[in-house]
């Protein structure tokens, strides 16, 4: 996977991630996991699904969400 991100003087650095068999499997899992969610509206009777806007909120909040998301998807 390969991110592009202009600088403030519009230079171009490449931010490349690779990614292993783990993560493939974690990703596929997570797709599975939302898309379930989005088809069976499953996330509308459950308010713990639902987190404020924040602009605070970082890359730990985001993970967590991600968790979440997955456990219920394990709960199935």
């Amino acid at each position: 996977i390969l991110f592009v991100t202009p600088d403030n003087n519009d230079e171009v650095y490449d931010k490349i991630y690779e990614y292993n068999e783990k993560d493939e499997t974690e990703l596929i899992n997570l797709i599975k996991a939302v898309y379930h969610e989005i088809t069976t509206l499953d996330f509308l009777s459950d308010d713990s699904i639902f987190i404020a806007p924040d602009s605070a909120l970082g890359i730990k909040d985001i993970k967590k969400f991600i968790e979440l998301l997955l456990a219920r998807e394990h709960e199935r």
